[in-house]
């Protein structure tokens, strides 16, 4: 379900690149599009951020509540579960993060290849994401204590 979300709001910043890209289009579209990326862009990154700040408590142990029901006689057996989650949540975090570096380096690579008004869209898509968009998701999975590649 968080994937296909994902996929959603992704392809919808994919759709408004491409777009942008066409030839012959107006000022007037061409600017109605870099509003609309930079608003896009703005929901993408809130919601890899959700799904980080979901995956954050798991990640750090915190989520142990959710194994409760958890058979309580084995010891051990409640330590390992709650090691499994906790690799869980880290590992999907990197992924997470991951995949939001590669869609800011899309987004980059698309200004690149068609300069004009839309330059300014992602140089204001940077400084609104604190900088490098890409570096922060690649750091924050480093922060976790694990290789990024």
């Amino acid at each position: 379900m968080v994937e296909r979300t994902i996929n959603k709001v992704v392809g919808r910043v994919r759709q408004i690149v491409a777009a942008r890209m066409q030839p012959g289009s107006s000022a007037e579209q061409v600017t109605m599009l870099d509003k609309a990326l930079v608003d896009e862009v703005k929901s993408m990154r809130a919601l890899f951020e959700e799904v980080d700040d979901a995956l954050a408590g798991i990640a750090q142990g915190a989520g142990e509540g959710m194994l409760e029901d958890a058979d309580t006689s084995s010891g051990d057996n409640v330590k390992a579960e709650v090691e499994l989650a906790t690799q869980w949540g880290v590992k999907w975090r990197r992924v997470w993060a991951r995949r939001l570096a590669v869609e800011e380096t899309r987004l980059r690579e698309a200004g690149k290849v068609f300069p004009g008004p839309a330059e300014a869209s992602v140089e204001a898509m940077e400084v609104e994401g604190n900088g490098d968009g890409a570096a922060a998701a690649t750091e924050a999975a480093a922060a976790d204590g694990d290789d990024i590649l």
